[in-house]
């Protein structure tokens, strides 16, 4: 089975078109079209592992055709993406600026969002006690 052959499949086994793909691989969809059309006969490490993990498939079997197509760490990581919903705009926006952080930064975000979701629970306790 060649690239190509394997990277539809999978993509059928996920459900997702080319452009879900390259975004979730990290790459620009000309690459995903390589893949496709025959053009790419290899993937470079990091999008074939985000590739794999996205689409539930064992990443040896997707770069090179050995082993099971779907190892059951790839079933378990396609299940929880199926509850999971793309991030917003503004998610994405808060992650990547955590990313961007430095260590002290990072606390002070993670104490600030940790916070916020203590005032959260004790607001919707409240609204229970008070029969909301």
């Amino acid at each position: 089975m060649t690239l190509a052959e394997r990277v539809r499949r999978a993509m059928a086994h996920r459900g997702c078109d080319a452009a879900e793909l390259a975004q979730a691989a990290g790459i620009k969809a000309p690459s995903v079209h390589g893949w496709l059309n025959g053009s790419s006969k290899s993937m470079m490490a990091s999008p074939c592992i985000r590739a794999a993990a996205y689409m539930g498939v064992n990443p040896l079997w997707l770069a090179e055709g050995t082993g099971q197509m779907q190892s059951g760490a790839a079933r378990v990581m396609l299940e929880s993406q199926r509850t999971t919903e793309p991030l917003r705009s503004d998610e994405r926006e808060l992650l990547e600026g955590y990313r961007a952080a430095g260590p002290e930064r990072k606390e002070d975000m993670l104490n600030a969002a940790r916070r916020a979701l203590r005032m959260r629970s004790k607001e919707g306790k409240m609204q229970k006690a008070n029969g909301r």
